[in-house]
């Protein structure tokens, strides 16, 4: 997940996890896997409130087997409303 907005309220990472599952296919296997995402998946820590907030705007889901490789070839743009 990474924000696509041009300037979040706080510094925040170009990517983060935000859901995990290990699947195991044989060749040619497809299966379909879900993944819930929830507020505080994506929320952050606001010091000035003493807490949780959760910023507006658009969202890049990606998906595949490694972030740190960038095999990630599924992408989905998400809009967070108030």
């Amino acid at each position: 997940m990474r924000p696509l907005d041009t300037a979040p309220a706080v510094p925040r990472a170009q990517r983060a996890l935000a859901g995990f599952q290990r699947v195991t296919l044989a060749p040619a296997e497809s299966r379909r896997v879900e993944l819930p995402l929830r507020g505080a998946d994506v929320a952050y820590w606001n010091v000035g409130r003493e807490a949780w907030d959760l910023e507006t705007g658009n969202l890049e889901l990606l998906v595949g087997t490694s972030s740190r490789l960038a095999d990630l070839p599924l992408r989905r743009s998400i809009r967070i409303r108030a």
